[in-house]
């Protein structure tokens, strides 16, 4: 009988409660405020200016306008490819505040939130056994401030990978669970099939490095063992079976990607430098990969006290910490330089194709660096007498300090633009979104045509583009043009930043001499150099104006 239970009968017979018995833990409510300063920024009335642009937000109107087909992907703007790319359940959880009347953006905003504040509350329940109260809040709290899920939400704005880092510190929770891992399992495969692939290995790492560390008989630890596998391998069929619809139309799909070029440089981990820019080849990249200097020093200090303690406190002693720094150590590896020469080994190449970039690896090295960092504290205790109080002092300020350290990345790029239900038009391969572009005065001989357009590039252009405007008769003859630089030549397009909304605006004359009616607008791009166009789907110019 527990101790509780045990205090609960007194010698009249009668059955007390003690009040102890239905204390609610404070520290979830804790957490729940220090998920609200995290995700503050997406309180701002607009959209937040990232990679992806508004592409989650028209992916979200192409899933209402598809029926809820269950070989629908999110594919606007995008080509499809099965594991590198996003599942649909992002989407779908979209859909439950949209039931209640929430626009999209303001939906899409909630998932990025919901991804962060599950990832804190997912942490501490999963550490608390093994660290204890302090511990885990400590951990929870370096895992919703770790930079490089910040920077997932309000730099590279992956939605999918925002959801799967608020997902897998609950299947690490119920790593021992079986039916509540296999249902862990299934939704990170409907998140990011790719990476739930590389999550289970790691799942079966953890549970094996649990398994030889706990205090269960031989046959216990046989028995949990097998579960595990077992519940590992039914969520990744459950997961393939939700998306076998989706397969079975359209195949695994695919993109050219530059895998190799992607890799991180040693100096890039704890680089203290923040930026907005995307991923590129070199050690000249412009999107933040720091691991975060409180988490990787915190993770020291415990490995250092680890090295000293005969038997943490936890029901399977050192084993977790252990694991946790092996796949640390492991997952941050295959992500550097220095390990480019093995991902070309038969296996990791044929394991590349579900990954985009090598860094992505490092998203599931943060629930297992938040765990250690956590840890400093409670090993910590272990070498301090049995009158703790005096230490509260000292973790209050190292989760001062772990919110100071996160502060400057909570400060990304907004916009005020308001999406419609679709892209008037998706330029390049995929490079570039013509958001709407209106019309101003009439399309008659002798009038005077402005038009004005609302641009977001989804990649870098390389070059600087010249735009042009058509007046274009039935027929196809031309009769007034405008081609020019952006902004009048002020912003090239080679400056454009991904994710930013362009606002512009042309103006023509038709000639007087022209047709009476049936004009419209042909609009595109084009290189100045050779006169390619850049193309838009099976064309290489928009179409505005055109009477039915």
């Amino acid at each position: 009988m527990s101790e509780i239970a045990q205090r609960a009968w007194t010698a009249e017979g009668q059955v007390r409660i003690p009040h102890s018995a239905f204390r609610i833990d404070r520290h979830w409510p804790l957490l729940l405020l220090f998920a609200f300063i995290v995700c503050a920024p997406l309180t701002y009335p607009g959209y937040v200016q990232t990679h992806s642009g508004f592409l989650p937000v028209y992916n979200l109107y192409d899933l209402e306008a598809g029926g809820w087909d269950l070989r629908w992907a999110p594919v606007v703007g995008r080509d499809f490819d099965l594991l590198r790319g996003e599942g649909p359940l992002p989407y779908l959880l979209a859909e439950a505040p949209r039931w209640l009347g929430a626009g999209g953006v303001t939906v899409v905003k909630i998932v990025f939130g919901l991804g962060l504040s599950l990832g804190a509350l997912g942490m501490y329940g999963w550490t608390r056994q093994q660290l204890g109260r302090r511990g885990a809040l400590l951990a929870a709290l370096v895992y919703l401030c770790w930079p490089y899920a910040l920077a997932t939400v309000y730099v590279r704005g992956a939605l999918a990978e925002a959801l799967f880092f608020g997902l897998f510190p609950w299947t690490l929770w119920a790593l021992r669970r079986g039916v509540a891992l296999a249902i862990g399992v299934a939704l990170l495969v409907w998140t990011q099939p790719g990476l739930a692939l590389w999550a289970a290995l790691a799942l079966l790492v953890y549970g094996l490095a649990v398994k030889n560390g706990g205090q269960e008989t031989a046959s216990e630890q046989g028995r949990h063992w097998v579960l595990t596998v077992a519940a590992v391998l039914g969520g990744l069929l459950l997961g393939a079976a939700g998306l076998w619809p989706l397969a079975a139309t359209r195949g695994l799909g695919g993109t050219d990607v530059a895998f190799s070029k992607h890799f991180v440089y040693p100096f890039q981990l704890l680089s203290p430098a923040w930026g907005h820019g995307v991923s590129g080849p070199g050690w000249q990249d412009d999107f933040p990969l720091q691991l975060g200097l409180m988490a990787v020093g915190l993770a020291t200090v415990a490995v250092v006290l680890l090295s000293r303690s005969a038997a943490p406190r936890g029901a399977y002693g050192r084993a977790p910490l252990q694991g946790s720094l092996g796949l640390c150590l492991v997952l941050t590896f295959l992500s550097l330089t220095w390990a480019a020469p093995l991902w070309r080994l038969p296996g990791l190449s044929q394991a590349s194709r579900t990954l985009t970039y090598p860094w992505q690896l490092l998203a599931l090295v943060g629930p297992f660096l938040a765990l250690l960092a956590g840890s400093a504290v409670t090993l910590g205790l272990e070498h301090e007498s049995e009158d703790t109080a005096g230490l509260r002092p000292y973790t209050a300020a190292l989760i001062a300090l772990i919110l100071l350290s996160s502060y400057g990345y909570l400060e990304p790029r907004t916009t005020r633009y308001e999406p419609g239900a679709a892209p008037l038009a998706v330029l390049g391969d995929n490079d570039l979104l013509l958001l709407d572009a209106q019309v101003e005065g009439s399309l008659q001989p002798g009038r005077t045509v402005r038009l004005r357009v609302h641009w977001q590039p989804l990649r870098p252009l390389a070059k600087d583009y010249t735009i042009f405007v058509h007046a274009v008769d039935e027929t196809g003859q031309r009769w007034g043009q405008q081609d020019t630089q952006p902004q009048s030549g002020t912003y090239p397009t080679s400056q454009w930043q991904v994710g930013e909304v362009i606002e512009d605006r042309y103006e023509l004359r038709i000639a007087a001499d022209g047709p009476p009616t049936g004009y419209h607008l042909d609009l595109g791009l084009y290189d100045l150099q050779t006169g390619e166009r850049m193309r838009v789907g099976k064309d290489n110019r928009v179409v505005i104006g055109r009477t039915p």
